[in-house]
């Protein structure tokens, strides 16, 4: 019985009644001299009935489609009753664009007449005599390269949208790998565990000055174990295997990964900080990079792998001050921590019936931290905290991180 209804049929508009307004029209010319002598939004606002799916539109006008204007007339009467004048227009103003000035100047005569106020609704709403393509003939069609930017507020001729293509592709160009792909699950993890451990660590200076030099290219690496390397081999039939996954696995972090940080962050309680909680968290739209696979004479695989994304989660707590009782006073911290790049060598082994997967330490890493501490005298971007990540990062990935093993039997 619903698609019995008449807002269903094709004559959709009958089901609103009949208008009792008349409205006048307005020429392309006349709109273009309130163009030269008013402001849009202010003086007068030029509404396009149409879809929302146009791909192009008047400069400085507003879409409200005309299927669904009727809903919103209450508040838009009272929204914009301070403007002088009303100009609504479709394609070719022969039939949406009248009847939603209309709908607009019955709605407004109503509103006037509620409050009190003059009624000058015939001297205020209009539509436009031919359409946009009225205003197209006259003033023609911006340049395609023109979208995305603001209007000049000069320029006259009609500004081209951008039109969402809803069509997914099945082919993913980007790759990974599975080595990487454990990598970003570690550098994930690795952040949480910096959030959660580094306020308490001490800062080695002569930890994070041996750390950069080792950060340059090629520097730590074994030159007895690459030379024995085979030829380079692609990994791209692994890639194309994974790639599926991958999209998986964002999506669901996507969707849950600031629950699943947040879980982490507060599994275990600290006595100095109150829960923490995680404002954001976003993994990022590229995929990481494999490359140069080859076989050393020890009979380890080794790859390299670049994972160049921005990885974010931004964190807040407060650090508790417990002395001379409990919960004396508080300190608000906001913490965000940003991956941008990390890439470097991994080896791949068997030993016994688990497969060893190996960081070398020529790995380079690119954070961007920035903190904040306090409530009204607030410290910003504290050079120490960044210190402190650093070599708890390193820490990390030359201990804990270091290595993995997979058990294979």
């Amino acid at each position: 019985m619903t698609d019995e209804h008449p807002i269903n049929s094709k004559n959709w508009w009958h089901a609103y009644g009949e208008l009792n307004t008349a409205v006048k029209e307005m020429t392309v010319d006349e709109l273009a001299g309130l163009y030269s002598s008013g402001t849009p939004g202010v003086d007068f606002v030029v509404i396009d009935v149409r879809r929302a799916d146009l791909s192009e539109i008047i400069p400085g006008a507003i879409n409200l489609p005309s299927q669904s204007l009727p809903a919103t007339l209450p508040s838009l009467v009272h929204s914009l009753s301070n403007i002088k004048k009303f100009i609504f227009h479709c394609n070719s103003c022969q039939g949406r664009g009248p009847r939603s000035a209309g709908w607009f100047a019955d709605a407004l005569n109503k509103h006037l007449d509620h409050i009190g106020a003059h009624n000058d609704t015939k001297e205020r709403v209009y539509f436009l005599k031919g359409g946009i393509n009225a205003w197209k003939d006259k003033f023609g069609t911006g340049e395609l390269t023109a979208r995305g930017k603001a209007w000049d507020g000069k320029t006259l001729s009609t500004i081209q949208l951008y039109t969402p293509s809803y069509q997914i592709s099945t082919t993913m160009n980007l790759s990974f790998t599975v080595g990487l792909l454990i990598g970003q699950s570690s550098v994930i993890l690795l952040l949480i565990l910096i959030i959660k451990y580094f306020i308490f660590s001490d800062v080695d200076v002569a930890i994070e000055k041996k750390r950069k030099k080792k950060l340059k290219r090629g520097e730590g690496l074994d030159e007895n174990v690459y030379k024995y390397k085979t030829k380079y081999e692609s990994v791209e039939w692994i890639n194309s295997l994974l790639s599926g996954y991958y999209g998986v696995y964002r999506e669901y972090l996507d969707s849950n990964g600031v629950e699943i940080i947040e879980k982490l962050l507060n599994r275990r309680s600290i006595p100095l900080l109150d829960r923490i909680e995680v404002n954001n968290f976003e993994i990022g739209y590229k995929y990481p990079q494999l490359s140069n696979a080859r076989i050393t004479e020890k009979g380890e695989c080794l790859i390299d792998f670049d994972y160049n994304d921005q990885l974010l989660v931004e964190t807040s707590s407060k650090f508790i001050i417990n002395y001379p009782r409990e919960r004396l006073a508080s300190i608000p911290i906001d913490i965000s921590i940003k991956l941008i790049r990390f890439n470097g060598c991994v080896s791949m082994s068997i030993e016994g019936g688990y497969m060893v997967v190996s960081l070398h330490s020529n790995y380079n890493l690119i954070l961007k931290c920035q903190s904040q501490l306090g409530s009204k005298a607030k410290l910003q971007d504290i050079p120490k905290l960044e210190e402190i990540i650093i070599n708890n990062i390193d820490n990390l990935l030359t201990t804990k991180f270091k290595q993995f093993k997979i058990k294979l039997l």
